[in-house]
This record gives C-alpha cells, structure tokens and sequence, in this order.
C-alpha cells in the first residue's frame, strides 16, 4: 500500500513539476527574444550563448558531483547521452509536432542567415570531432584547459562580431538600446532557467531512484534518464521557441548546449578528473552522437527541416537505447 502510495505521490509530483517546466520556458524564451532585440545579437546568438550555457547547468552540476565521488562513468554518459538526446530528441520532437500543426517549417528555417548557419555548423564539428579524439588519447588536464579555452575564445567571438542592427524578419529593427528593458529581460530570462533547471532536477531525482533500485549502469542511468532528464529544460524551452517561430532560437539553444557541454562541462569534468576512455559502451555512445549531428548537419546543409527529418532524427535515440540494452545491468 505504501509503494502505490508513493507511486502516486510520484506522478503528482511529476505533472505539477511538468506544468513549471512549460511556464518556466516560456518565461525565458519571451526574455530571450526582448535581449535580442535590445543588444542587435541575432537569437541564434542569444541561444548558442545564453541559454545553451544557462540550460547546460544541470550538466555541470551532475557531472562536478559525480566526478568528485568517482562516478565518472555517470558524469560522461550524461553528457554524451544528453548530447544524443539533444539532436534526436529535443529536435525531433518539436519538428514532429510542428508537422502535426501543419506549421511550414521550411519557411521558418529559411529565415535564418549565413552566420546563423556557420555557427550551428562549428558548434556540430566540435561536438562531433572532440569525444572521437578522446577515444584515442587520454583525457589530461591539458586536453580539459583546451576544450575550456575553446568555449570562451569562441563565446567571445561570437558576442562581438554577431552584434548587428540587422534582425529577422519576423522582428522590429531597434534604433537604441532600452538599458531597462533590456536589464528587466535578463532577469526574466534568468528567473525562467532557474525555475526550468529545478523542475527538471525534480523530474530527473523521482525517476532516478525509481530506476537506480532496479540495479543498472551508473553509465546507462546516466546516458538515459540523467541524459533527457537534463535535456528537458531545452526541450521544454525549444518546443516553445519553435511554436512562436523562433527557428534560430531554438537551434542555437540546442547546438550551443552541445557546444558547452563537450568544451565546457567536459572539460571542466577532464580538470578535476582525468580519465581514459576504452569502454565499448562509450565508443557506442560517442559513435550515436556522431551519427546524429552528421545526420543533422546534412539536414541543415540541404536545408531540409520538416516533420520527417524531426522523425529520422527521433528514431536514432530508439536505435541508440536498443544498441545499449545489453549493457544495462553492467
């Protein structure tokens, strides 16, 4: 009676927590968007930068606590996994939605410029090409202050040379910065990451002890429930973006949190604890994560974002979790 019981309270706690995560994403989408048009940084700027670093925190946090507990094997399936889980997921879904809304998305895509691509492209090539290199050598504290120095050469990079009067088309041209909205913005935006993060801390804890006392991988439970439990801030903040129309919102959200979390929350895990991977488990996951921003990529470069890429990209998680069953109780 008391395990029903707590199973209730469960899903209770869930729906209620499920219910803040959407209204904290809209409350930071709408911050976003007020940034974007006060400072002249494209959206897709704001959510490479912005949200991607913000929406990574429960990344940093998870993988900081498991690495100073020896966990290492949870701290990098869960960046992995959440990368994956990013592409294939928090993608997919929205873009299946969008189809299912009849909403033309191709149009939406289309708005998007040359740099807003190239960014989306570097962050692809960097999630894709580091955990690769990792397979062949070590993880020292060399490759850690590297992969560290790339997210802040390449943050500053793109906060000075994006900022530009021109805008989307969907968005008015500003003539000069509104220093008070554009403060009031940052802190609304702030309070919404906030809020998302501690729900999806929620969702992640309940379905975390639920799964843990069946007795499977630290690595697995990393790679899956940890995975797209931190992923649902930027699923939750992308489902949003891309039905108010913000294409470039979304996207820069999604590869930029893919960008951080290979350069800076692994690099940051690789500081505090150098580690090897020769796992099979990891060369299985590194290769899913390769397939899905290829895949991603050749969809970006063709310009061929509709419902059915949203469903390619989604059957790759499915193949992704069939592929690590075996190693489940590992």
């Amino acid at each position: 009676m008391a395990g029903e019981e707590s199973i209730v309270f469960n899903v209770i706690l869930l729906a209620a927590f499920l219910a803040v995560l959407d209204q904290a994403s809209h409350m930071s989408v709408t911050g976003a968007i007020k940034i974007s048009e006060n400072t002249g940084l494209r959206a897709s700027t704001v959510g490479f930068i912005f949200l991607a670093l913000a929406t990574s925190l429960p990344e940093i946090s998870i993988s900081i606590a498991s690495a100073s507990t020896g966990q290492i094997g949870l701290a990098v399936g869960n960046i992995i996994g959440s990368n994956i889980a990013n592409v294939s997921i928090v993608i997919g879904i929205p873009l299946i939605f969008l189809g299912i809304k009849r909403v033309k998305i191709k149009e939406l895509f289309l708005r998007l410029e040359k740099t807003d691509l190239d960014n989306l492209f570097f962050g692809l090539m960097i999630a894709s090409a580091v955990p690769l290199f990792l397979l062949l050598v070590q993880a020292s504290i060399a490759v850690g202050i590297a992969l560290l120095s790339i997210f802040i050469l390449y943050s500053y990079y793109m906060s000075r040379v994006d900022i530009t009067t021109k805008k989307f088309h969907e968005e008015p041209v500003r003539g000069r910065m509104n220093k008070k909205v554009l403060y009031r913005s940052i802190v609304k935006t702030i309070i919404g990451v906030i809020a998302m993060i501690l729900s999806a801390q929620v969702i992640v804890f309940t379905a975390g002890n639920i799964i843990s006392s069946l007795g499977i991988s630290q690595t697995i439970l990393g790679a899956t429930v940890v995975a797209v439990g931190t992923s649902l801030p930027e699923l939750s903040l992308s489902l949003r973006a891309i039905n108010e129309g913000r294409l470039g919102l979304a996207f820069g959200n999604i590869v930029g949190s893919n960008f951080a979390n290979i350069t800076l929350v692994l690099g940051s895990l690789i500081v505090i604890a150098p580690f090897q991977l020769d796992s099979n488990i990891f060369r299985d996951m590194i290769i899913f994560s390769l397939l899905a921003n290829i895949i991603l990529w050749y969809f970006l470069s063709i310009k061929w974002i509709e419902w059915k890429t949203g469903l390619i990209l989604f059957s790759i998680y499915i193949l992704f979790i069939a592929s690590i069953t075996p190693f489940i109780y590992v």
